[in-house]
């Protein structure tokens, strides 16, 4: 009897949010009292030596005039402190305390989830992927509890997660490819003169 009551506060809640968030046809996920639109997120210590050295390759392809490969490795713990700096937000629910997982290909996102009076947690299974020499992210599963997000909850989610991405990586790097492995994930590119 549970289960079906929160089913049906969940489902309720996914439908009036998406109606309530489609404006001009496209859908904006609410934001949270006091936050912006688009958080800086801040660099964590061990990120900031790798994004040094990163720094100093595009300089030295600068200096050259040839192309510097660059390799950048981050840890759990380094992308859920820059997750953290995009958390509380709202995308039907109120989503805090995120904690990434890496597992072989895949970015696991798990959080706590507030549905009005309702606590449970949400998961976010995701893919890394390589777009125009950036990264980006494939959301392959969102849910709350055991429901589906809508497409565009799941969407914010993906450019949420790319970001927390790009934060640890510097502007100027060509990004060639981001490999998932336990418990790391590798991103290698080109610092380009």
């Amino acid at each position: 009897m549970r289960r079906f009551i929160f089913g049906v506060m969940v489902g309720a809640l996914v439908t009036v949010g998406a109606q309530s968030g489609l404006v001009g046809g496209k859908f904006e996920a609410p934001l949270p009292a006091g936050s912006s639109p688009t958080p800086t997120p801040t660099v964590p210590p061990a990120v900031a030596v790798q994004f040094d050295a990163a720094q100093r390759a595009l300089a030295q392809a600068k200096l050259s005039g040839k192309a510097v490969p660059v390799t950048i490795t981050l840890s759990e713990q380094q992308l859920s402190a820059t997750a953290a700096t995009y958390f509380p937000v709202t995308y039907l629910a109120t989503l805090a305390d995120p904690v990434v997982h890496l597992r072989p290909g895949q970015i696991v996102l798990d959080c706590a989830a507030t549905l009005a009076i309702l606590k449970t947690t949400a998961n976010i299974l995701a893919t890394p992927l390589v777009t125009a020499g950036k990264p980006a992210v494939r959301i392959d599963s969102a849910t709350i509890g055991d429901k589906s997000l809508p497409d565009a909850a799941r969407e914010a989610l993906a450019a949420n997660m790319a970001s927390a991405i790009v934060a640890n990586i510097p502007v100027n790097l060509v990004v060639s490819s981001i490999v998932v492995g336990q418990a790391t994930m590798t991103v290698q590119g080109t610092a380009n003169p």
